[in-house]
């Protein structure tokens, strides 16, 4: 298993995500807001977000092509996903690192 996700250059970034509670039940998110924290790139500031299983706690991220290549080549492009609970606390991931071949 990689510690990063692979991509082809020119290719759009589609990535799902799944969200456990401590005992690995999904997470309700449907009243939280997501987006990005901080990134290697200004490109990740276009991702999309929707959530497509709200109350099995799963979302899609989706960075189109044209945004997709101006990421660096090979494994040096990185972002964090902001989630924003509706109490206003953030729960944020450690970097997220995108190889770009």
């Amino acid at each position: 298993m990689h510690d990063y996700i692979l991509t082809t250059y020119g290719s759009c970034l589609d990535i799902d995500f799944d969200f456990f509670d401590a005992d690995g039940e999904p997470q309700d998110i449907s009243g939280d807001d997501f987006g990005i924290l901080s990134a290697s790139s200004a490109a990740f500031r276009q991702a999309e977000f929707t959530k497509t299983d709200a109350a099995n706690g799963k979302l899609h991220m989706f960075l189109s092509a044209e945004n997709a290549r101006q990421l660096g080549m090979g494994n040096v492009s990185w972002f964090r996903l902001r989630r924003t609970l509706p109490d206003g606390c953030e729960d944020n991931t450690p970097p997220i690192w995108i190889n770009v071949r």
